[in-house]
């Protein structure tokens, strides 16, 4: 059946030596690979180009429930993400997030609340004048709310408990427990508060790995973030 639709380009793989399987998060299916052909071609009708992570796509497409792979009739990108694309930080970014959805996302169907929080942070992050150092925690924060996850922001503790989303004043290890530092940094980029210019790379590079290992631990695992390493060495 041919639907219309937008959807979310979470990256490709090369399939022969001009067609591509792309992974596309769309709105009313899900996550979905493609088969689409021709795209290294001169005159290609989906050029690579359009294949980047986050691309944000209009799409015409066929989708059969007995299919492992689908086929898509036509694409536009839309808004074009021109920033993002020419941008080193901004495209990395986009690397990670597309990176941290191919974990959660398992071939269950349509994830409304999911597809519109990306879609609006993907418009925001093209728009902003520059990336903030803290986008892929806010990034992660946003996706563990929309997957029902979502830190349980009670009044008090020193210590958040990854394996139960709460707040404690007992630091169970290094491992399941975000440590004080952590905490305190992790409860103002939740109230959206504006301290956190002078943070220490440090800590802010040990409360991201906290926030992966939280939306981890209540997906049912993440394998190695490849991206991780780049937008460490990339936001400053």
């Amino acid at each position: 059946m041919l639907h219309a639709g937008r959807g979310i380009v979470l990256g490709f793989i090369k399939y022969g030596e001009s067609s591509v399987i792309a992974r596309i998060f769309t709105e009313k299916h899900g996550l979905v690979p493609f088969m689409v052909q021709g795209v290294f071609r001169k005159k290609a009708r989906i050029s690579a180009s359009q294949l980047q992570p986050l691309t944000l796509l209009d799409m015409v497409y066929y989708f059969r429930d007995n299919k492992q792979v689908q086929n898509i009739k036509e694409v536009r990108a839309n808004p074009p993400l021109n920033i993002i694309q020419s941008n080193v930080v901004k495209s990395s970014l986009a690397i990670f997030a597309s990176d941290v959805l191919k974990q959660l996302l398992k071939n269950t169907g349509s994830e409304p609340d999911l597809f519109h929080e990306v879609y609006a942070q993907v418009v925001a992050l093209n728009g902003a004048e520059e990336a903030s150092a803290y986008w892929p925690h806010h990034f992660l924060i946003e996706v563990a709310k929309t997957q029902g996850f979502a830190p349980m922001q009670e009044a008090g503790g020193r210590f958040f408990h990854l394996g139960e989303g709460k707040f404690t004043n007992i630091p169970m290890g290094n491992n399941d427990t975000m440590q004080a530092d952590e905490t305190a940094l992790f409860v103002q980029l939740l109230e959206r508060r504006n301290e956190t210019a002078n943070v220490p790379r440090d800590l802010r590079n040990r409360l991201l790995d906290k926030l992966i290992s939280y939306c981890a631990y209540h997906s049912g695992g993440f394998a190695e973030l490849k991206s991780l390493s780049v937008i460490r060495n990339i936001l400053r």
